[in-house]
C-alpha cells in the first residue's frame, strides 16, 4: 500500500540510524521481512490486527527481547514478537486519565498500528493509520490526551533530524532515557556523550567500534559523578524541608510528603544508572542511600 511507503522508510531508517550511532546492534533487531518467524501473523489477528496493518509489519522493524526501546522522548517501541506488548498495544490504555483524545479501555481501530506507546504520564502514542498514511500522535499528559495528525515526514523527519545533529541522543544501551540538554539530571552525561560523538568523528568519519568500546567506560564515570551529586542534593533538601516544614515544633506533612517525594525519584534514577553500571560490569564507587524511604 503505497500510502504507507513513507513511514515503512523512516522506521527503518530511524532504527538503521540507532545501529549505526552506535546504541543497538544489527542483532538486536527484528528486521523486515521477517521471514525467521518473529511475526506471529496469528497472534497478531487474535488482537484484532487487519490484514492492512500486517502487511505494514512485515516491512518494519521493532527491538528484539522483553524490554521497550525509545524512540523518542516519553515514547517506546512495540516489539510485535511478544504477546504481552501486542496484547497491550491493542487496546487504548485503562488507566483512568484519559481525555477527549483517546477512549477509556478500547480496542485501537484494526486498521492502526502502535508505532510506540508511553510506560506512564505524561508520554507518547504514536499510531500509524494503515489507510491513510498519516500519523495520530497523542500527547498523554496527566488528565487529558492532545491528538495531532503528522505526516511520517513532519513527525519522523524531525525527529531523524534532531538525532543526526545530536540535539537528541539514543537511549544508552541498558537505559529507558534518551539524552537531551533538557533533561538537567542527565545533562553532564548528554554532554559527554555528544562530545564523545563528535570526538570520534560522527558524522562523516564515525568510528563506530571504538566508539562502542570506549563509550561504555565513559558512561561509567558519568554516572558515578552523577550519582554522588544527586545523593548530595538529596540529603540537602531533605534536610532543608524536614527543617523549613517546621512551624511552632509542628511539622507540614505536605511539605515533607511532596520533598519525599521528590527524593525518591531521584533515587530511581540513581538506581536505574547504578544497575546499568552493574549490568556491564561497572563497579560503582557509590550506593544509593537509603535516607529517601
Amino acid at each position: 500500500m503505497a500510502q504507507n511507503d513513507a513511514a515503512v522508510r523512516y522506521l527503518n531508517e530511524l532504527y538503521q540510524l540507532f545501529v549505526e550511532m552506535g546504541f543497538a546492534d544489527a542483532q538486536d533487531i527484528s528486521w523486515p521481512p521477517h521471514e525467521d518467524g518473529s511475526l506471529n501473523e496469528s497472534m497478531c489477528r487474535t488482537h484484532g490486527l487487519s490484514d492492512s496493518t500486517l502487511d505494514v509489519l512485515r516491512k518494519i522493524p521493532w527491538p528484539k527481547g522483553d524490554g521497550y526501546l525509545p524512540i523518542d522522548e516519553t515514547t517506546y517501541a512495540v516489539n510485535w514478537s511478544n504477546e504481552d506488548h501486542v496484547s497491550t498495544t491493542a487496546r487504548w490504555p485503562d488507566d483512568g486519565h484519559h481525555g477527549d483524545g483517546i477512549p477509556d479501555d478500547e480496542e485501537i481501530p484494526a486498521g492502526r498500528i502502535t508505532v510506540s506507546t508511553f510506560l506512564e504520564r505524561p508520554g507518547m502514542i504514536v499510531a500509524l493509520d494503515t489507510g491513510t498514511g498519516m500519523l495520530d500522535v497523542y500527547d498523554c499528559d496527566y488528565g487529558h490526551s492532545d491528538v495531532a495528525a503528522d505526516t511520517p515526514e513532519q513527525y519522523f523527519g524531525e525527529l531523524l533530524k534532531k538525532y543526526k545533529l545530536l540535539e537528541h541522543i539514543p537511549a544508552p544501551r541498558g537505559e529507558m532515557e534518551i539524552l537531551t540538554e533538557d533533561l538537567d539530571y542527565r545533562g553532564n552525561v548528554y554532554t559527554r556523550t555528544r562530545t564523545m560523538l563528535l570526538d570520534y568523528g560522527w558524522p562523516t568519519d564515525f568510528r563506530r567500534a571504538d566508539f562502542v568500546r570506549d563509550y561504555t567506560e565513559e558512561l561509567r564515570e558519568s554516572w558515578e559523578h552523577d550519582s554522588r551529586v544527586e545523593q548530595d542534593q538529596i540529603r540537602q533538601e531533605l534536610k532543608a524541608e524536614d527543617s523549613n516544614g517546621e512551624i511552632d515544633g509542628l511539622r507540614s506533612p505536605g511539605r515533607i510528603q511532596e520533598s519525599r517525594a521528590r527524593a525518591r525519584a531521584k533515587q530511581a534514577d540513581i538506581e536505574r544508572g547504578l544497575k546499568f553500571l552493574e549490568l556491564h560490569g561497572g563497579s560503582a564507587s557509590t550506593k544509593a542511600s537509603s535516607s529517601t524511604t
